[in-house]
């Protein structure tokens, strides 16, 4: 990374060119999905048959498709019963917590895949 008058420049191969058939809409998915993707590359899925995911988020649910479709039966966990929704409709198990120690007890119990997309740094906790 280069930084030049105050802007910064990033190295054209971190550049790629969206087809012209791919929707905006579409296209603002490509980086977050591959990055749900990415899982696939850091552990063999096929060890994990159960999942969960901590988050309602957009990530997280992209998260939740990746692994679903990958041969793991995932519940996606979140907070915000419009998001949950959206994530039913896709064909996701879903789970509202509220964000106490008796939610991640039900989590610790239950998954030895646990992939935190939540976006907060007390997720975890």
């Amino acid at each position: 990374m280069v930084r030049s008058r105050n802007i910064w420049r990033w190295p054209l191969e971190n550049l790629h060119l969206v087809p012209s058939n791919v929707s905006d809409e579409k296209g603002v998915f490509i980086e977050p999905l591959a990055a749900a993707c990415q899982i696939l590359d850091q552990l063999d899925i096929r060890k994990f048959p159960k999942a969960a995911v901590l988050g309602d988020g957009k990530l997280a649910q992209l998260i939740a498709m990746v692994l679903q479709a990958a041969g793991s039966h995932v519940v996606l966990y979140g907070k915000h019963a419009d998001k949950l929704t959206l994530a039913r409709r896709a064909g996701v198990v879903t789970k509202q917590v509220r964000g106490d120690a008796s939610d991640l007890t039900r989590v610790k119990e239950n998954y030895r895949l646990v992939v935190e997309a939540t976006g907060s740094p007390t997720a975890l906790r």
